[in-house]
């Protein structure tokens, strides 16, 4: 257990995982305040050639940070498994995490500000 305490003092480790929750909480936070709370049908994908081409309940946005924190959970989890045997890609693997939370975040937002 005391390559966990070494894994979380890592500072190539701690930086991108706290960033990750952060995004975390900023997509659960701005779905929870933004999100329209009608029971109608939102646009949930849009493309510039074709527009509009997904439509479903207001809800289904949430599988955007559920689906953030599935895998950040098994980023994690990984990245922590493997941290013992080689640390460069356990850093790396948390520093892809912190991108791909950054799309998701933005996407988010995109999808949200065109349903408002």
């Amino acid at each position: 257990m005391y390559f966990l305490k070494l894994y979380f003092k890592d500072p190539w480790v701690l930086i991108p995982g706290v960033g990750s929750i952060v995004l975390q909480a900023l997509m659960w936070w701005y779905s929870a305040t933004h999100l329209p709370n009608s029971t109608e049908q939102i646009f949930l994908h849009y493309t510039t050639v074709f527009g509009v081409d997904l439509v479903g309940a207001a809800r289904q946005i949430l599988y955007i940070p559920l689906f953030g924190l599935a895998m950040g959970l098994a980023t994690i989890i990984l990245s922590c498994g493997i941290y013992r045997l080689e640390r460069l890609l356990s850093r790396l693997l948390l520093a892809a995490y912190f991108v791909v939370q950054t799309v998701l975040l933005v996407g988010l937002w995109f999808i949200i500000r065109l349903n408002i």
